[in-house]
This record gives C-alpha cells, sequence and structure tokens, in this order.
C-alpha cells in the first residue's frame, strides 16, 4: 500500500457509510478519521450526519487499499484498536451484572461508613402539597 496519505481526495467523491442506528448513509470523506495499523488492519470514526452518534467501524485490507487510492488521510496515532481484539470468552449475563453491582456497591458502603459516621437524626418531614 502506498502512502498517500497527503493527497487530498479527488473532489466530488462521497463515501457511503453504515450507522448503527440510521443504517446506511452518505459522507464527506473529510467527515471520515481513518487510522490505520500497518497495512492490514485499520478503523474509521465518523459521525453519522443523520443522528450525529459516532460510529467506529473495523477496516481489513481492502478498505485500506480504497483509503489509499482515493487519497484519504490516515491518522496515526492513538485509536482505539482493542475493538478489533478477538472476544472469545463467554458472554457476560444478567447474573454477573448483578453480582458486580452487589459487589461494587458493597465494597463503596463499606468504603464510606469507614470514613463518614452516619448519626441518626430526626426523620426528613415531608412537605405537603399547598395547592
Amino acid at each position: 500500500m502506498e502512502n498517500r496519505s497527503r493527497i487530498a481526495p479527488p473532489p466530488g467523491i462521497r463515501a457511503e457509510a453504515r450507522c448503527a442506528w440510521c443504517g446506511v448513509v452518505e459522507l464527506d470523506p473529510a467527515a471520515l478519521r481513518v487510522h490505520a495499523r500497518g497495512t492490514h488492519q485499520g478503523l474509521v470514526e465518523y459521525a453519522c450526519p443523520s443522528c450525529g452518534r459516532l460510529n467506529i467501524r473495523p477496516l481489513d485490507r481492502a478498505d485500506l487499499e480504497v483509503v489509499d487510492r482515493v487519497g484519504l488521510p490516515v491518522r496515526s496515532g492513538r485509536a482505539p484498536f482493542e475493538l478489533l481484539e478477538p472476544h472469545d470468552g463467554p458472554s457476560l449475563s444478567l447474573d454477573d451484572l448483578l453480582d458486580l453491582h452487589e459487589a461494587l456497591s458493597g465494597e463503596e458502603g463499606r468504603s464510606t461508613q469507614r470514613h463518614h459516621r452516619v448519626r441518626p437524626g430526626p426523620a426528613p418531614v415531608q412537605e405537603r402539597n399547598a395547592a
């Protein structure tokens, strides 16, 4: 893959992408932020022109070749490439989520009790609706 990242894309080129919420949308190539890790994998970030939500999609070697051919700039530096890592463990179940919540709530409750003594006081007065 050549490095043509400094060349601006030709005028009139439009990009088509799939928003996770809206479906297929048309974008100006300037709205795309392309990140590459070598020549074999990359990410593209864009805000949906319809709903404004951020979308992040993986790019494979063929996608990166197209990006290079049309002259889209490829950014280097920090990108969320961990999104491309395989996730081969079991899915998080509702029970797992509840157990995690209980564990975190218990830790938080114990730590605040150590630092702050709660003194019993008068019960809060309930206001009546004057209307």
